[in-house]
């Protein structure tokens, strides 16, 4: 049996929009193409540990609530687990579990000596008072063992978890025993800007994507498909390094200058206005033509599955770069690719998040002082990941996108291997 057969037949004329059940699709892929032991495939579908916690906590206006808190871990083979956590009301159990899985193949991917998790709470912080979200984060810490297990965790929060978060979450992980540190905190806290040198590594990504189709990065037309803090920071990197950003879309629609968009004008609009919505000085367009437009490179940076079999003929762009895990569908890869798409998987971009994070790690109380090379840093592990999958490239005669995450996959199963981990 295989993932496949887990799909009823009408979806399999459509497709799932599961992010585990699209896991598990890739992974049988992958694993024929490497042609891996069914051993290590099973180890490699099955997550080392899952848990659920339910927290109780304490409302300001004295009503008492519980909240769930889910935490998977992928494996160990590789190292402590380096986890993503959020704080959504839409956090479900299979994201994570692809999350975790996902963070797995991005440390393969830049050889981070980490293994792959995930951690999500289930709340809203946007309807919550200071004061509630430290109890929360509170009920976190005491679970400790019980929802991050006994070992090693390293916790990175998700684009969507401010510095403020993290900088709670490492000051009551510090008063407990549980063996947890917390990347993304605050500059007082020993942190660094996390979001900053995630951009950083998806403008690389760009930059690197380009030359698959002989395009260079200045002049070249590109599209963002999201305009959060992240996306801001790209299209302002991406426009100081010569490219014109001519679209740019948020929840309220889209803007286009074919000429380029004035990033810094429709930034500053968008810090007073809240959306993109109402910018006078370019046209309006919906999000759907953003994705549609005539561009050399359009990057993913808002809601997964923006591109679909439903939308994929439609699809322009010589480049796409999925900045979040679950841009585009498996169908809509194999449509886009058939037509000579260039695409790059979002373990490219989420590898750069993760080793940040990894910096931060390591420099502990020294993180502030290191700062201004971290750019360089960032930008130099994905150009040496890029300068890897290319040979890879070469030798197994494959896309960029199969050949990345073929090649983390790859590594996972030598850690797998070389600890005798089917014994």
């Amino acid at each position: 049996m295989n993932a496949s057969d887990l799909m009823p037949p009408a979806a399999r004329l459509d497709e799932s929009l599961d992010p585990q059940l699209e896991s598990q699709l890739q992974l049988d892929g992958l694993s024929r193409w490497l042609d891996l032991e069914d051993w290590i495939l099973e180890r490699l579908r099955h997550n080392e540990r899952e848990a659920t916690c339910a927290l109780s906590l304490m409302r300001d206006d004295a009503r008492a609530e519980s909240c769930m808190a889910l935490s998977v871990q992928h494996g160990r083979a590789a190292g402590p687990a380096l986890a993503t956590i959020s704080f959504s009301p839409e956090t479900y159990l299979n994201e994570l579990r692809a999350q975790a899985y996902s963070n797995s193949m991005a440390c393969a991917l830049y050889r981070l000596p980490y293994s792959g998790g995930a951690a999500g709470i289930v709340c809203d912080p946007h309807t919550f008072s200071e004061r509630e979200m430290r109890r929360v984060i509170r009920a976190v810490s005491l679970s400790g063992s019980d929802l991050l297990g006994c070992r090693a965790v390293a916790l990175v929060p998700t684009p969507e978890t401010n510095e403020h978060i993290a900088g709670w979450l490492a000051a009551e992980f510090g008063d407990t025993e549980a063996r947890v540190s917390v990347s993304g905190k605050p500059a007082g806290a020993h942190g660094i800007d996390l979001d900053r040198l995630h951009a950083m590594g998806i403008v690389e990504v760009v930059r690197e994507s380009l030359p698959e189709r002989e395009i260079g990065i200045r002049g070249a037309r590109v599209a963002l498909q999201g305009f959060g803090r992240i996306a801001r920071t790209v299209a302002a990197e991406l426009h100081g390094l010569g490219a014109r950003v001519i679209a740019v879309a948020d929840v309220s629609g889209g803007l286009l200058d074919r000429e380029g968009l004035d990033i810094n004008a429709v930034e500053q609009y968008v810090m007073r206005q809240g959306v993109v919505l109402g910018y006078p000085k370019a046209e309006p367009l919906c999000n759907a033509d953003v994705l549609e437009l005539d561009c050399d490179a359009l990057v993913l940076l808002a809601a997964p599955w923006q591109i679909t079999a439903r939308n994929a003929d439609g699809i322009r762009a010589k480049v796409i770069v999925e900045g979040v895990p679950h841009g585009l569908t498996e169908t809509a890869r194999e449509q886009l690719d058939a037509r000579g798409t260039i695409m790059a998987s979002s373990i490219f971009c989420l590898g750069a998040r993760l080793f940040a994070a990894s910096l931060e790690l390591s420099s502990g109380e020294q993180a502030n002082a290191t700062r201004p090379a971290y750019n360089a840093l960032v930008r130099r592990r994905v150009r040496r990941a890029f300068s890897e999958i290319r040979e890879a490239k070469r030798h197994w005669q494959t896309n960029l996108w199969i050949t990345a995450e073929m090649l983390a996959v790859d590594r996972l199963a030598c850690e797998l291997r070389e600890q005798g981990l089917g014994l």
